[in-house]
């Protein structure tokens, strides 16, 4: 047997639109009293890449590669292990520097934005040496520290090597 659909009145339409504009009503007023705390994310490190003094010089050049999720300009903290002392990484004219480094345009990009560093190698004598670095944003704060593979500066890192991050 077979039933016919039952036809919904006019007054049960206009009480069913009344509870839904209400509900919706209620969420909206309900959500403008809610606090949204967004945190800035703090900078990283992501890449290191390290080009060889040419035979005679004592120049080597570094890129790094640093990414924040905001955009904000980065600082970075830079030095060597060598021999088990941490000396600060010196730089030469050149260089992108190591104060305000741009992200804006990497933002999309996990990688990160290229940054150059021009690096006198000058008096470092070991066979053996790691960079370490450590962003800041400012904003988010000091990102975690990160540490190269050990490499020699007369080969350099041939390719851009990850880092290791050094703090917790």
């Amino acid at each position: 047997m077979l039933t016919e659909p039952q036809k919904t009145g006019p007054c049960v339409l206009r009480i069913v639109r009344r509870i839904g504009v209400f509900l919706l009503a209620s969420m909206l007023l309900l959500g403008c009293d809610t606090e949204l705390e967004i945190s800035n994310a703090v900078p990283r490190v992501t890449w290191v890449a390290v080009q060889p003094p040419i035979a005679g010089e004592s120049l080597a050049e570094v890129t790094v590669w640093v990414y924040d999720v905001e955009g904000d300009p980065v600082d970075l903290s830079a030095h060597v292990l060598v021999n088990g002392a941490e000396v600060p990484l010196v730089l030469e004219s050149g260089s992108h520097g190591l104060v305000g480094l741009t992200t804006q345009a990497a933002r999309f990009d996990a990688n990160g934005q290229p940054h150059l560093l021009i690096w006198n190698v000058d008096g470092l004598s070991a066979s053996e040496v790691q960079l370490r670095f450590a962003p800041n944003d400012r904003v988010g704060g000091q990102g975690k520290a990160v540490l190269t593979p050990p490499f020699e500066i007369e080969i350099g890192l041939k390719e851009a090597a990850t880092v290791q991050v050094t703090e917790p």
